[in-house]
């Protein structure tokens, strides 16, 4: 880990003078910081599975150094709503194997100082879909007003429903027996 670090402290600067070349005059966008400079040591195909394609390959480069020109730093923002999205699909994924349904969402967001914030809402109607999911997480997220660049954890708990109501299921022939019957 501290041959990340360190690689990271030597890349920055000579990536900071780049820019400078390609006409990129504020510095503080093209050095990784917040939630982005800690996924310094996370894999590509990680980011890219979590995040995305296109993020995950955006976060990969600007978090090494490698930030296309004009490409501009990662908020974190962009990072928090990958990792939203990215829950919000393994929540979809899951309900349509179970058979289930969404009913409500709870929302955790966790801080690096331990401190956590949460909240939860219902969904319009019951629903397995994707976007549906996402957008009443989003919509979730922004009201718990959290500071991205503190988030350390995410957590995204879903009350789900079955599709179909229970089926009536009748009574065993063993209880519906006389108890006369029974000892004979």
């Amino acid at each position: 880990m501290s041959s990340m670090v360190q690689t990271m402290v030597g890349s920055a600067p000579d990536y900071v003078e780049s820019l400078a070349k390609d006409g990129v005059a504020n510095k503080s966008e093209a050095t990784p910081h917040g939630l982005v400079a800690r996924l310094a040591g996370v894999p590509k195909g990680a980011l890219k599975a979590v995040l995305g394609s296109n993020l995950g390959e955006m976060v990969w480069r600007n978090v090494r150094g490698r930030a296309q020109w004009p490409e501009t730093a990662v908020a974190d923002e962009q990072v928090v709503a990958g990792l939203i999205r990215h829950l919000c699909h393994s929540a979809a994924v899951e309900l349509a194997k179970a058979g289930k349904q969404a009913k409500f969402i709870r929302l955790t967001v966790w801080h690096e100082d331990g401190q956590s914030v949460g909240g939860r809402i219902r969904l319009g109607a019951l629903s397995r879909e994707e976007d549906e999911i996402c957008s009443a997480a989003m919509a979730l997220f922004t009201t718990l007003e959290p500071i991205p660049s503190t988030v350390q954890y995410l957590e995204l708990n879903i009350t789900a429903v079955a599709d179909t109501a229970m089926q009536p299921c009748s009574v065993p022939a063993w209880l519906t027996t006389q108890p006369e019957a029974a000892l004979a």
